[in-house]
């Protein structure tokens, strides 16, 4: 099952709403990114899991260095631990036709790996810098979990931190609550130290 959605964070509410095609300040639109989950029901010694794999696909030229993809579980879920992997891929923007080139494994294992949610940093492609521009990139990440409770809230959300520096050397952490994540920018917020974001939801039947 695919589906695409783009979420963004209300800062007066707090929480994640649908955004248009052009979010507001700060976010990344999907004319540039689309980022979305698959999920895939698996049994293991007879006990139903979900195998997640948030996905993200830039559709024009992007610095990718010193991104990172986080997603936050809900109450009643389960991650499990050592489950989990992450890489991107990369290929000439000029020709669509080309194949996709393995680009890197996000580190190999999250940079976070917690009670209430996944993130990976890193996502470096390995072209950072003159021809970044003339390449695309994708990346897909997994981890497995179970549902703990019958009345768990199935709605996991995510969402994909672009490092919008010039350099890319903006300074951030990753945060999490029981679906909630969030970034921080560290230090100065001035404008070589800044980060777009977008959002990203989807119920998880379990």
């Amino acid at each position: 099952r695919s589906e695409v959605e783009t979420y963004v964070l209300n800062n007066e509410s707090g929480e994640m709403e649908k955004a248009s095609e052009v979010g507001p300040f700060g976010t990344i639109p999907t004319t540039s990114l689309n980022v979305w989950f698959d999920d895939f029901e698996v049994y293991v010694n007879g006990v139903k899991h979900v195998d997640v794999y948030p996905r993200f696909e830039w559709k024009g030229g992007a610095l990718v260095k010193n991104d990172s993809i986080g997603v936050a579980i809900p109450q009643g879920w389960q991650i499990i631990s050592g489950q989990n992997s992450c890489q991107t891929q990369f290929k000439y923007y000029s020709n669509p036709n080309d194949s996709w080139t393995y680009g890197s494994d996000c580190g190999g294992r999250p940079a976070s790996e917690q009670t209430y949610g996944m993130s990976w940093q890193n996502l470096s492609a390995p072209i950072h810098t003159g021809d970044y521009p003339n390449f695309i990139y994708k990346g897909t990440a997994f981890f497995r979990v179970k549902k703990t409770s019958s009345s768990a809230n199935t709605r996991f959300v995510g969402s994909y931190a672009h490092d919008a520096s010039e350099k890319a050397t903006s300074s951030y952490s990753v945060g999490f609550n029981w679906g909630f994540i969030s970034f921080q920018l560290n230090g100065s917020s001035s404008s070589s130290n800044k980060i777009d974001t977008a959002g990203f939801s989807k119920n998880i039947t379990g």
